[in-house]
């Protein structure tokens, strides 16, 4: 939801180096429908956080918090810059 693979896959990124069988996968599905399709959606989101005066990342915590079919949200920082 930062929108760190709107436009390709970043070198330093999870996905570029990717070892685990999740992360090379969805490294290799890119540019894939689906994958266009997923962009598209997190994008129609951005005016609504905006309107909130908040970002992507942050407006997805709040509602994962919030959601009450979620008993605890759980982060994955692959770098000590994002913790």
């Amino acid at each position: 939801l930062t929108g760190k693979y709107n436009d390709g896959i970043p070198e330093d990124s999870r996905y570029a180096s990717a070892s685990d069988p999740f992360s090379s996968g969805r490294a290799k599905s890119y540019g894939d429908q689906q994958w266009l399709s997923d962009i598209e959606n997190t994008k129609k989101l951005q005016p609504i956080a905006e309107k909130l005066g908040t970002d992507l990342t942050t407006l997805s915590y709040a509602w994962v918090i919030k959601n009450p079919n979620v008993t605890s949200a759980i982060t994955g920082a692959s770098k000590v810059e994002q913790v």
